[in-house]
């Protein structure tokens, strides 16, 4: 990528490893730094309103 305005700094295996971790448990708790929502235009809302649920479908 282009110029970035911090330098890289190099992590350790184990501090990739501890990271990465601790990303996988945000998800898993739906901890997320931002969330976007978006509303549906006519069409997606039309389909939400007449799709099955989820394992429903055959």
């Amino acid at each position: 990528m282009g110029n970035r305005s911090k330098p890289e700094r190099k992590l350790t295996g184990e501090q990739i490893s501890e990271k990465l971790l601790e990303s996988i448990a945000e998800l898993k708790a739906r901890k997320t730094a931002r969330a976007t929502r978006v509303a549906p235009n006519e069409v997606a809302a039309a389909r939400m309103k007449t799709a099955t649920p989820k394992g429903t479908a055959k």
